[in-house]
């Protein structure tokens, strides 16, 4: 929208895009996990966990069988579809929108909800779409599944566990959250 209006360079929209994906979206979940992760509500909305779970086996098992029509008999095209179909593209947009719809506790249990989807992305989409010669390696798999968004929740699911909302300098979880 910035570069059709012509109020940012084309060259900010790469720039912008590594700030969202690097600083503010795990600002973000590390917030909230730190704020909401209890293991009170990991008992209360564990129930996400397992409907994110159960809703991408039935995307990925419905995609298995639909994608065999648009794919043609190309294996690689049709992976991409499989990905396509099954992984939801849940991050740039519907973070903040969770986070402002619903607050941290809304983001808490929607990261609860994507947690499965999140690990299969690497370990079930990403090699849907390798060239068959091409094999996902481990050095590889453990790069992508160990991103910076994964870590900032599993960070923040352990500091809000043991508490860190009550310990932790006021400043620094401030910080994390005007980030966001």
């Amino acid at each position: 929208m910035f570069n059709r209006l012509h109020l940012v360079p084309r060259t900010a929209e790469p720039v912008l895009s590594r700030f969202v994906t690097l600083l503010f979206l795990p600002s973000l979940t590390l917030y909230s996990n730190i704020v909401e992760c209890k293991i009170t509500s990991l008992g209360q909305y564990s129930q996400w966990v397992l409907i994110g779970a159960a809703l991408w086996l039935f995307l990925t098992l419905v995609g298995v069988v639909i994608t065999r029509w648009f794919s043609k008999g190309d294996p690689l095209l049709r992976g991409v579809y499989r990905y396509a179909f099954s992984i939801p593209n849940g991050g740039a947009v519907s973070t903040p929108l969770v986070l402002a719809f619903f607050g941290t506790a809304g983001l808490f249990q929607y990261s609860l909800f994507t947690f499965v989807s999140g690990v299969m992305t690497y370990a079930w989409g990403v090699p849907q779409m390798q060239p068959v010669r091409e094999k996902m390696t481990l050095r590889r798999f453990l790069k992508n599944f160990f991103n910076l968004n994964f870590i900032c929740m599993l960070i923040g699911m352990t500091l809000g566990v043991l508490g860190a909302g009550t310990w932790m300098p006021k400043i620094v979880i401030n910080i994390f959250s005007e980030l966001g």
